[in-house]
């Protein structure tokens, strides 16, 4: 039995990405729903994370959309105080994930995703049918172990991922090889040293180890100076901190740590202590594992090593694929990871969008769940405008209604000027009023409009054409002033006539502003200058 349920939005995945999402989401008033397949929200922090792990750069780069973290937390927070920080993320901002749902497919149909869902709770198939569909399952979707000869055929120890070891309790006293020199890898490690374990370590590739510190450092001086330059800072200081890492089996690349991680999308290893671990033959550095047999592992170099247990920190893999026929949206390769590269890997076709997917960490989450959030709410909005104006040409086919002068310019800016289109020069004057007025008017409603773009290379006015005329200059100005003389008169005698009698007449915008100035679409936005005349001329007028 098939349970139907319609939504806007869909999002897979109740994590740090699906949860950022689902708020921007709700702050927006878009309706969305999250699906999760485990019963609790961010489930690899809760459940498949070790003990010990810490947030490995400052909190400011790990907050949220919306809700930075409390000024009294650590600058490096625990993995319990972001746990908490999430759940009152979700509380605050309404997130409500459907827990227990197991996504078996999702394609396009007729301009909807169809998503298939397990309610592993009710052992029923709930059919989702969403315009739009997010994935923020992440990167991090599931575990990889390498195949490595003999790991599987013939190892008489234990071997697992580091998303299922919590601490170095049970190892103590057992000779314990780590696979993988990133940050799981190297704090694994140092945390099964100081359990008394006997700890080597795999070193497969160079690497650069930093300090949480030196990380902070560079990631805030990266917003002013280029990336070669922080690099070279941040090497300077790890050199000074670690000496020459390369003599205990830890080799730099050539790129620098920041360089590297635009390149590649490999991280800086942030070291918290295992270093000192290496230099004083606590840990013991290995090359890559040729192959295993029984409890001994032989390596690429030749030497050999007897182990009882295999921790195998080699990072995760997209699970996308399992479940998303990722020819529909566009946004997916075979890998399950985006087909474009960071900023533009978070949009896809026929709605469908990824969060958490440009290897940027938390806050490439914070970023992707902002530009998804945005992007629908641009399309709902011009969708609803298009909708709207379809409706109403529908209903009429009548031409559009004309410009009033009460349209553009408030009662009390009209009332103010005095409107009174009279002769060829006293229209000019009310033509200028009119545009200063229109233009205080769309400076007061905080828009931009044509008088905002106004040249008067576009308008010459009579007052333009008389400052080619020297000769009558001092002419104009007497015939300006008997025409403000009349002016008042005019109005005052205008004004208590109508009181007496009918309303006046209503002011069309054709009046007082040409046409071809109300379609005025130029660049120049500089303003129309006047000799010193002229205002004290406009001046007058307006008073």
């Amino acid at each position: 039995m098939e349970k139907e349920i319609k939504i806007l939005v869909l999002i897979i995945g109740a994590g740090p990405a699906g949860l950022a999402t689902s708020a921007c989401l709700n702050r927006l008033n878009i309706p969305n729903i999250v699906v999760e397949r485990d019963d609790c929200s961010a489930s690899l922090w809760r459940r498949r994370s070790y003990d010990r792990l810490k947030l490995h750069l400052a909190k400011q780069f790990c907050q949220l959309p919306h809700m930075p973290f409390p000024s009294n937390a650590p600058t490096f927070v625990s993995k319990l105080g972001f746990i908490n920080y999430l759940d009152e993320y979700a509380t605050r901002f309404n997130v409500n994930p459907n827990y227990n749902r197991n996504v078996k497919s999702a394609y396009f149909k007729d301009g909807q995703w169809i998503v298939k869902v397990m309610n592993k709770t009710t052992a029923l198939i709930e059919v989702y049918s969403a315009k739009y569909m997010v994935a923020a399952t992440g990167e991090n979707g599931e575990g990889v172990i390498p195949e490595i000869p003999g790991l599987v055929e013939s190892f008489q120890g234990e071997y697992l991922h580091s998303s299922e070891y919590k601490n170095g309790e049970k190892f103590a006293g057992k000779d314990v090889l780590v696979v993988g020199c990133g940050n799981s890898g190297m704090e694994i490690a140092y945390d099964l040293s100081k359990c008394n374990a006997k700890v080597s370590i795999v070193v497969r590739s160079p690497v650069h180890v930093l300090t949480r510190w030196i990380v902070r450092i560079g990631m805030s001086l990266l917003r002013v100076f280029p990336v070669k330059l922080v690099d070279r800072l941040c090497l300077l200081l790890a050199e000074l901190r670690f000496g020459n890492t390369s003599r205990y089996g830890l080799v730099r690349p050539k790129n620098g740590p920041f360089m590297n991680k635009l390149i590649t999308g490999r991280s800086p290893t942030i070291d918290v202590g295992c270093v000192g671990e290496i230099k004083s033959g606590k840990i013991l550095v290995v090359t890559s594992i040729k192959r295993i047999e029984g409890k001994r592992v032989e390596f690429v170099d030749g030497n050999t090593k007897n182990v009882d247990s295999i921790v195998f920190a080699t990072g995760y893999k997209s699970s996308v694929t399992k479940w998303l026929k990722v020819d529909d949206g566009d946004l997916f390769n075979e890998n399950g990871m985006p087909k474009r590269e960071f900023p533009d890997h978070w949009k896809g076709k026929n709605g469908l969008y990824s969060v958490g997917f440009g290897r940027q960490g938390l806050a490439g989450i914070s970023s992707d769940a902002q530009n998804v959030a945005r992007d629908i709410a641009s399309l709902e909005e011009h969708l609803s405008e298009a909708t709207t104006s379809t409706s109403s040409s529908m209903q009429s086919a009548a031409p559009p209604p004309i410009k009033l002068l009460e349209d553009v310019i408030p009662p009390q800016e009209q009332d103010s000027r005095n409107f009174i289109p009279l002769g060829a020069r006293e229209r000019e004057i009310a033509r200028i009023f009119a545009m200063r007025a229109t233009r205080r008017a769309y400076d007061d409603c905080g828009i931009s409009g044509p008088y905002r773009q106004f040249n008067r290379s576009h308008w010459p006015t009579e007052f333009e054409r008389q400052r080619k005329k020297p000769a009558e200059s001092d002419k104009l100005a007497s015939a300006e002033s008997e025409i403000q003389e009349e002016d008042l008169s005019e109005a005052t005698t205008s004004t208590s006539s109508s009181m007496q009698t009918a309303a006046p007449p209503i002011k069309l915008l054709e009046d007082v502003i040409p046409p071809q100035a109300a379609s005025i679409k130029g660049k120049n936005k500089t303003r129309f200058k006047r000799k010193s005349k002229n205002k004290k001329l406009v001046k007058a007028k307006a008073n």
